[in-house]
């Protein structure tokens, strides 16, 4: 019990006996009303000092009360503010750091204090959650590696860890579906998308599966135009896109390569030349060239053969070599001119005979013998020699027989 100084006894040597020993008595027993109010009161302002309440009205309290509640409030509040401000100060700091404690065994001022601490620390901890999280988002989304948050707040730390994280999440999904469409796409042979507008995952995604679906592409494609310009043709059924368009393009080159050759083959084979060197030709060109030159083979063997039995008719004949033989194909000159020439010759052997013996005959005046079986180069030389000199013969003959001269 605190006991505080109470007013001094009052002087009694005038008063009389019984005075004195009344006002002793009632001194004691106001000393003990005094005592207990300020016990009340020390107590009274004590809880309240240390429960931060406002300082309670006294009026109507006792002087002892009064006392007892002004000093003991004035303590206990001191010991709140105090307390207050260290919770304060631990709250705010593990607000912001985002921790939580059990403080049932603090004072009601470091737990008052603790709260009020608690939430402007939260508050500036959920801020820089909020800014670490948009960067860590950022980041995250466009690939890159976490940066280095040793200086940073733990509010912005576990804000861009969260939101690095799902940003790395949005960057997989994006970067998966870039890489489904570019793969398509280079697969395809198409032409690179235009990736405006597109996240840095999915661009990134796109760009390297569609370099290597192109390079696949390419490469099968280069495949299938070499068959195909070979006129290798397969079964596209089980074959990529890239070798199909390839193998279209490379037969397409094929025929046209054919096209040419087989020009040239049938002017070559139709004119009696030899098959050309092919090595250095493509397959197209030399399949095309083989059939063309078959062909004006053909074509020139026909026509020497028609050549061949005109010439031999005219040769035979002993006719002069047509005018018009220069406006007949190769195969046909060929023909008539090597028919002709041997035709001729025959013709010109058995007119020089048929001449012989039309002069030899005609100068023994003998009767023309029957020539349906022979040449007509024997009947033309025969013939062109028979009758002249046989005229010749009869007339010397008839000079002589008028003159009487012996003939010679």
């Amino acid at each position: 019990m605190t006991v505080l100084p109470v007013k001094k006894v009052t002087d009694l040597t005038n008063q009389t006996p019984g005075y004195r020993d009344g006002y002793v008595s009632g001194h004691e027993a106001g000393k003990m009303l005094y005592a207990d109010a300020n016990n009340a009161g020390t107590t009274a302002g004590n809880a309240d000092g240390l429960n931060g309440l406002k300082q309670a009205d006294l009026d109507g309290h006792t002087q002892g009360y009064q006392t007892g509640y002004e000093t003991a409030y004035a303590q206990g509040k001191s010991s709140y503010d105090t307390d207050y401000k260290n919770g304060q100060s631990n709250g705010q700091i593990n607000g912001a750091a985002n921790i939580v404690t059990d403080n049932s065994t603090k004072s009601t001022g470091y737990r008052a204090g603790y709260v009020n601490g608690q939430i402007a620390g939260h508050k500036s901890y959920e801020t820089d959650k909020g800014k670490g999280s948009v960067d860590g988002i950022v980041a995250g989304s466009a690939g890159k590696a976490a940066v280095d948050l040793t200086g940073q707040t733990q509010g912005y730390r576990d804000g861009y860890a969260s939101g690095h994280e799902a940003g790395k999440m949005l960057y997989t999904d994006a970067n998966k579906a870039g890489t489904t469409a570019g793969n398509a796409d280079g697969l395809s042979g198409l032409k690179q998308a235009d990736l405006d507008g597109h996240t840095q995952g999915y661009q990134a995604g796109y760009e390297t599966a569609y370099a290597k679906g192109k390079s696949s592409y390419d490469t099968d494609y280069k495949n299938g135009q070499i068959n195909g310009a070979a006129n290798k043709l397969t079964d596209n059924n089980t074959k990529s896109v890239g070798y199909v368009n390839g193998q279209i393009a490379g037969h397409e080159s094929y025929e046209i390569d054919k096209g040419k050759g087989s020009v040239d083959g049938i002017i070559a084979g139709s004119t009696g030349k030899a098959m050309a060197d092919l090595t250095n030709q493509t397959q197209g060109y030399r399949d095309g060239y083989a059939s063309g030159h078959k062909a004006g083979e053909m074509l020139y063997t026909d026509a020497k053969s028609s050549g061949s039995k005109a010439g031999k008719v005219a040769g035979e004949a002993g006719q002069e070599t047509s005018t018009g033989l220069r406006k007949q194909t190769q195969g046909y000159q060929d023909g008539y001119i090597d028919a002709y020439t041997t035709a001729k010759a025959s013709y010109d052997t058995d007119k020089v005979k048929g001449t012989v013996d039309g002069v030899s005959e005609g100068l023994a005046g003998e009767t023309a013998v029957e020539l349906k079986v022979r040449t007509a180069g024997y009947t033309d030389g025969y013939n062109l020699a028979m009758m002249p000199v046989k005229k010749l013969t009869m007339h010397k003959q008839f000079k002589a027989e008028m003159l009487d001269i012996p003939m010679v």
